[in-house]
């Protein structure tokens, strides 16, 4: 039967799936839910296909309902204490209008039946076609949002987990941001507070869609709840325990100081109190410590198996990361433990047993790699293993050994031998490297087309750090302007230092510190340095070795426009 019913009369599961079902139950003990109407399978099936009498029905049901809406899915099997379907179902926020409401239901019904969505249902033991319920809400434009745990989701430990971010809560949901995180036990009493990296806000277009916000400075570390309302988040989670029983996962949004409850379901990963394991260090057991992961909690062990040789010491393509921000980093590399500061560069080479980790003193910390997967897959050479012991132990090497040994300017030791073809130096810091490019700076006004431009360089042969992968780091003085060139070889750049622009086959790239972004092989390019008094600052991983040893390398100046290209509007 085609149903489209208010929030209050959604009884059927089986009609209008979990999540519409729960909301009506929320709005009948009088959660702080936002109006909204379900609709059950049957009817958004109809609305997919296009049927115009399922699409009129729909039209007159939201007649009474505030733009812009969230249109979100409710299967039937969605939501539930075995499976929760986070992440494969469609939500379309910020539809503007009454009329866009059928194309964003038909969104929502295709994700159900995607690929991905398919194969979860089919991972957690469902392999009937999916009833694709769809709830259609008037969208809020809040000031922060997030989700709420009323049971650690990992540990099961008897207290809250609160994250948080400004604006809409996709930035939590879809990871895009480090959010603020808050523990509360039971009575609404704080724990613990962290402050998160909210760098982006995702906030409503005036006329349709999303978009990303840059959050002001002062406000990307600053806590976005007050203890107030946290105090009325723990009161939710009570409320939401008394309606719906232990172990729930919520979603809320605070709008000009009211907090809305915008879905709650059962927490389908981690631990419940009576499983959770003692207090103490984590397991050595790489699966089991997997587990502990809310992403990773409600798999089996062979398929955690799986994701643990991805995610653990391996010997791989050969690769090379650059911290980005965070303390308390470190790589390993053939039992060569490197601490590592923001800006640092670390190889990890073919062959070589690597893995990274963080101190239990030091923060969350975010590393670019770059590998040379793409090639060595073309050669069919690409493999991985996980280490005998899983992780490397005690080497007895002093830690930071290698570039205390080998990181010397202009000096080489004379009872060290290195006969790998690959650079010794596992590890260049960012501070000699900066002080190396101004002394440079100080000696030469540099290319015309790069500016001060070093490479990174194996001591013992003086050429690239590995035989795949080279890597640079480069100097804009105060408000330079490179010229325009071209070459083979593909770049990729992040921002160490500063801001600027790039101009990239005649497209302007505004960039500041830990963007990255790409130059391909041949493409026209110049950069410059946007400040008038600071440097600017360039690190890119590189292709070139592969291009010169195979005879591959052109270069080719800009002629045209006085060496500038031409910014297509």
């Amino acid at each position: 039967m085609k149903k489209v019913v208010p929030f209050n009369r959604a009884h059927e599961t089986s009609l209008f799936g979990s999540k519409a079902v729960g909301l009506g139950e929320a709005a009948r003990q009088g959660l702080p839910v936002p109006p909204g109407v379900a609709l059950s399978g049957d009817l958004v099936e109809a609305v997919a296909s296009g049927d115009e009498k399922a699409i009129e029905k729909v039209a007159k049901a939201i007649a009474s309902l505030r733009a812009p809406f969230a249109v979100r899915s409710s299967a039937v099997d969605e939501d539930g204490a075995a499976a929760s379907f986070a992440g494969q179902h469609l939500t379309v926020l910020n539809v503007h209008s009454a009329g866009d409401v059928p194309a964003a239901v038909r969104e929502v019904w295709w994700s159900a039946n995607s690929d991905a969505a398919i194969t979860y249902r089919q991972r957690v033991g469902l392999f009937t076609r999916p009833s694709v319920g769809v709830v259609v809400q008037t969208l809020l434009n809040p000031d922060v949002a997030g989700v709420m745990f009323t049971e650690h989701p990992i540990t099961g430990a008897d207290e809250r987990l609160i994250e948080s971010s400004w604006g809409l809560g996709e930035t939590v949901v879809a990871g895009l941001v480090v959010p603020d995180q808050f523990r509360l036990d039971r009575s609404g009493q704080v724990l613990a507070r962290k402050a998160g990296r909210k760098r982006i806000a995702i906030r409503s277009l005036p006329n349709g869609g999303t978009f990303e916000q840059q959050v002001p400075p002062l406000q990307v570390n600053q806590l976005c709840l007050t203890d107030a309302q946290l105090a009325v988040l723990g009161e939710l989670a009570l409320q939401c325990e008394k309606a719906y029983g232990p172990r729930r996962d919520i979603e809320w949004a605070y709008q000009d100081g009211t907090l809305y409850l915008l879905q709650c379901r059962a927490i389908t990963t981690g631990k419940a109190r009576s499983e959770a394991p003692p207090p103490g260090p984590p397991p050595r057991d790489p699966v089991a410590a997997l587990q502990r992961v809310q992403l990773f909690a409600d798999m089996d062990r062979r398929q955690a198996e799986q994701i643990a040789r991805l995610l653990k010491v391996r010997p791989f393509s050969k690769g090379e990361t650059v911290i980005m921000e965070g303390s308390g980093a470190y790589t390993i590399v053939d039992g060569h433990k490197m601490t590592l500061g923001a800006r640092d560069f670390v190889l990890t080479p073919n062959g070589t047993w690597h893995e990274h980790g963080v101190e239990g003193n030091g923060s969350v910390c975010i590393w670019q790699d770059g590998l040379d997967i793409p090639l060595v897959n073309a050669l069919e050479a690409n493999f991985f293993a996980v280490h005998p012991k899983v992780q490397q132990e005690d080497s007895g090497y002093p830690v930071d050994d290698m570039t205390k040994t080998w990181g010397n300017p202009g000096l080489r030791p004379a009872d060290s031998k290195w006969s790998k073809d690959y650079s010794p130096m596992f590890k260049y810091e960012w501070e000699p490297t900066y002080e190396s490019l101004r002394k440079y700076a100080a000696a030469t006004d540099g290319s015309p087309y790069d500016g001060i431009l070093m490479n990174y360089v194996n001591p013992i042969t003086g050429g690239h750090v590995m035989q795949t992968i080279g890597a640079s780091m480069q100097l804009l003085r105060p408000g330079e302007r490179t010229m325009s060139h071209r070459h083979t070889g593909s770049f990729i750049y992040q921002v160490a230092k500063g801001r600027g622009y790039s101009v990239i086959g005649g497209k302007r790239f505004a960039w500041e510190e830990r963007d990255i972004f790409c130059v391909p092989s041949w493409d026209v390019h110049e950069h410059a340095n946007g400040s008038g008094s600071e440097d600017a600052v360039l690190f890119s991983f590189n292709d070139l070795p592969v291009i010169e040893a195979l005879a591959l390398y052109i270069e080719k100046p800009f002629e045209d426009n006085d060496g500038h290209q031409e910014v297509a509007s």
